[in-house]
């Protein structure tokens, strides 16, 4: 029951910095995760939307075929779609096995797509990923390649 005179709570202050990464100011410094087959362009909208997270992510894209597509003048990965328009910060997740390839996909994803953030997986521990492409978390095999 509340009474009739009672004093309104005010909301909590927030005591948590922004995240900073380079020059990039993420605030609120929520990430909210790359994840295969769920993070698409709607994903995304409607995270904005509610509100709550300081850096969206695409789906992993894979780097080898987005060079493959480039070389083929084909259309950029569906993970893609909407990534040039979309509102900022903005990270896409890339995964292969060779660095020069994820380096030249990160220098196109920051220049052309104009992305905030190129996040390399290092973590999916899929046996697609892993033992078939030797990728995700089978690159901390190799740190110092």
């Amino acid at each position: 029951m509340i009474e009739k005179d009672a004093t309104p709570v005010s909301a909590p202050t927030r005591t948590v910095p922004p995240l900073r990464i380079g020059d990039l100011v993420i605030d609120p410094p929520i990430l909210q995760a790359p994840m295969a087959g769920f993070t698409n362009a709607a994903f995304r909208h409607i995270v904005r939307q509610f509100g709550g997270a300081g850096l969206l992510a695409t789906e992993m894209v894979n780097a080898r075929g987005f060079v493959w597509l480039d070389e083929n003048e084909a259309e950029h990965p569906d993970r893609l779609w909407g990534v040039a328009d979309e509102p900022r910060p903005l990270a896409v997740q890339i995964w292969d096995n060779d660095p020069e390839t994820m380096a030249k996909v990160g220098r196109r994803l920051a220049e052309e797509y104009r992305v905030s953030v190129v996040d390399i997986n290092f973590g999916c521990p899929v046996r697609q990923v892993t033992e078939k492409a030797h990728s995700g978390s089978y690159l901390l095999r190799e740190p110092n390649r």
